[in-house]
């Protein structure tokens, strides 16, 4: 298996277009010629107690980004969190946070605060294969990353 997609912005060095895997329901992902992330992630086996949120994330800026209105668009937790309570597709819950490298961020636990909900998020690269299968590590075929555990925490009074 060679380069593939990955849950930042299109295909990496050396991927084409006819490539398995895709890196990575609330699907807030641009879709369309190229994007396979947003298609392949929703194809995912589902987990149970788990609603999915599928976004790009961005480690260098500890964001994830949004396609809105033409353009992408970086967002922090606050924003997504309010994105995700409007969307139809959140009931309440547990959500997977199926975006890049959200787990080894303060992202995910300040999203899993602002929800007032558990919160899983990949370690490194998720890649969502054209099956559904998710991958987490460097490489669509190198699977040695993890999901990482997210509580809610309660904010002090003061």
């Amino acid at each position: 298996m060679g380069a593939g997609y990955h849950g930042g912005f299109g295909a990496t060095k050396g991927s084409k277009e006819t490539n398995d895997a895709a890196p990575g329901t609330v699907k807030l992902v641009k879709s369309g010629p190229g994007e396979k992330f947003g298609e392949y992630a929703t194809r995912a086996k589902p987990k149970d107690g788990y609603t999915d949120v599928i976004i790009h994330g961005n480690p260098e800026t500890d964001k994830v980004s949004v396609y809105h209105n033409g353009k992408w668009v970086d967002i922090d937790q606050r924003r997504l969190s309010n994105y995700v309570k409007q969307d139809m597709g959140y009931e309440k819950g547990s959500i997977r946070l199926i975006s890049c490298s959200t787990g080894t961020q303060e992202f995910a636990q300040n999203f899993a605060n602002k929800m007032g909900v558990k919160v899983i998020a990949p370690s490194d690269t998720v890649w969502a294969h054209s099956d559904g299968k998710l991958t987490i590590g460097p490489k669509s075929y190198i699977n040695n990353g993890k999901w990482v555990e997210f509580n809610p925490r309660k904010r002090g009074k003061k």
